[in-house]
């Protein structure tokens, strides 16, 4: 293999990881962000209060956002494929405003 080659593959590489690094940071602070609106929230009077209902169910997609990453980064595809499979996550996740995900597909 050429050394251009081995530098494309090993940028490759090295994109598909900082960009991966990169979404999971980010959702890593929205979760945190939840967590810690959960836990200063008023008492609720329970199954009444819409506003916790929505951060419990919040906190339970971000985590499943969380797990998603971590599968496309352990599934062993080709970076053009983990490339494709984040790039389909940040356009399809409610946790990327469109700025973000803008900068984020300005990277691939």
């Amino acid at each position: 293999m050429s050394t251009v080659m081995m530098q494309k593959g090993n940028s490759a590489i090295a994109l598909v990881e900082l960009l991966r690094q990169e979404i999971q940071n980010h959702l890593e602070k929205e979760k945190q962000r939840i967590f810690d609106e959960i836990l200063y929230y008023p008492p609720p009077i329970p199954a009444c209060d819409v506003q916790f209902n929505f951060l419990l169910e919040d906190r339970s997609n971000i985590t499943q956002e969380l797990r998603r990453v971590r599968e496309i980064s352990e599934r062993g595809a080709s970076d053009f494929e983990q490339l494709k499979s984040l790039r389909e996550f940040v356009e399809s996740s409610q946790y990327f405003d469109n700025l973000l995900t803008a900068r984020l597909m300005s990277d691939l």
